[in-house]
């Protein structure tokens, strides 16, 4: 006697059965490891921001669906900002211990400057 096997779609796309991690799973995990990287380098940069993003990546890996991919969103968000504050931050305060005349305000100057 013949036996046949039906695969319906679910079978296909998921060949792994309850369980086992399937590549969709792995991807996801791989994805929330890389923002949790990201926001834990933000944390040195700027802590504000940082753990901001590390509770939002924790957040996404408690929750499935859209819910996951939004807080996601907002973790990469968070730890992206954090970053670029704190290089806005440090490039300014290179730029006043370089040139700290600019960082003060001469009221003299301004006053011969527009009188003249």
């Amino acid at each position: 006697m013949e036996e046949t096997f039906e695969l319906n779609y679910h079978q296909l796309a998921h060949p792994y059965p309850c369980g086992k991690t399937d590549i969709c799973t792995r991807l996801r995990n791989m994805a929330v490891e890389s923002y949790l990287i990201f926001a834990f380098v933000s944390c040195i940069f700027n802590p504000y921001f940082g753990v901001l993003a590390v509770y939002f990546s924790m957040k996404s890996k408690q929750v499935k669906g859209g819910k996951a991919r939004f807080f996601s969103d907002m973790a990469y968000g968070f730890a992206f900002v954090g970053i670029i504050v704190s290089i806005i931050v440090i490039v300014e305060l290179y730029a006043f211990r370089t040139f700290p005349e600019s960082a003060y305000f001469d009221r003299d100057q301004l006053i011969r400057t527009s009188t003249s």
